[in-house]
């Protein structure tokens, strides 16, 4: 992943660092720009914008997020659609979480870019709750470490 700031001329497919207020539209943070975006950008004025181009071997962090958070499903849990970078596994039953700690721990020493959070080990579940959270950091991990 590169950051940094592009010329407009030179930002399709950049992820956007910061929300853009544009008047009569918010080009939100996370975006990734599209020709339009490019269009409504230079019709506002604005030549450069701060954010992220993926790299060939990045997956973006919805898609690190819901990878990592696969690998935590067990029996009676589920994952929800990702967003900004979070997907959290929840209850599909009632029952007792089990939480695997090393586990937890490995994922979360893997690298500064994922954070994984858990309910503690043992708490009741109902169904629909939260259980945990995978989180990414950056707007983009590599694969490799997914």
């Amino acid at each position: 992943m590169i950051f940094g700031e592009f010329r407009c001329e030179e930002a399709e497919g950049v992820t956007l660092a910061h929300t853009l207020n544009l008047g009569a539209k918010t080009l939100k943070k996370g975006r990734v720009l599209g020709k339009d975006d490019i269009a409504l950008l230079k019709q506002a004025g604005i030549e450069r914008v701060t954010g992220a181009r993926m790299g060939e071997g990045d997956l973006d962090e919805n898609a690190g997020a819901a990878a990592i958070a696969a690998l935590l499903v067990g029996p009676n849990t589920e994952t929800r659609r990702p967003y900004t970078g979070r997907c959290n596994v929840h209850a599909s039953a009632r029952g007792v979480l089990r939480v695997d700690a090393a586990r937890i721990d490995a994922l979360n020493a893997l690298d500064e870019a994922i954070a994984v959070g858990t309910l503690p080990d043992y708490a009741l579940a109902r169904p629909a709750q939260v259980l945990a959270t995978v989180k990414i950091i950056p707007f983009a991990v590599t694969r490799e470490l997914v």
